[in-house]
């Protein structure tokens, strides 16, 4: 019986999106979310579906396992610290993507990477790359 043996190329691609960190986007505004989402892909990195709410953010943390967290501040009346207390409880690093001051963060998430909207693509990827710790 002879043994079909997968072309090299089709191997790559599996390994390669098992090797790319999952993140986890936690953005009210969908166009945002959406903005973030791409340009994390098109870096390379896995995501899972965006969260608004903190409450659709800890419910996808108890479906998906992820490697990293993007999150902004406000949402929609809620503040996100809720989340941040569970990534780091989890040991999860993440990174706050806010207009908000670094003073509005808790103490205790203050030397979590901050970065500023509005933001640079490069910013970003160096945030996350930095709370990764390959930054």
């Amino acid at each position: 019986m002879i043994k079909e043996v997968p072309h090299p190329d089709r191997l790559k691609a599996p390994l390669a999106r098992r090797a790319a960190a999952r993140v986890l986007i936690v953005e009210d505004d969908a166009l945002a979310a959406e903005a973030l989402q791409m340009n994390l892909e098109d870096a390379g990195y896995g995501t899972v579906a965006p969260a608004e709410s903190v409450q659709a953010a800890l419910t996808s943390l108890e479906r998906h396992a992820v490697d990293a967290a993007l999150l902004d501040i406000h949402l929609r009346g809620e503040l996100v610290f809720p989340v941040a207390d569970e990534l780091a409880a989890r040991g999860v690093p993440f990174v706050f993507v806010t207009s908000q001051r670094r003073s509005t963060i808790p103490s205790r998430h203050r030397d979590r990477p901050v970065v500023a909207k509005p933001f640079q693509d490069q910013e970003l990827l160096s945030g996350l790359a930095q709370a990764l710790g390959s930054g």
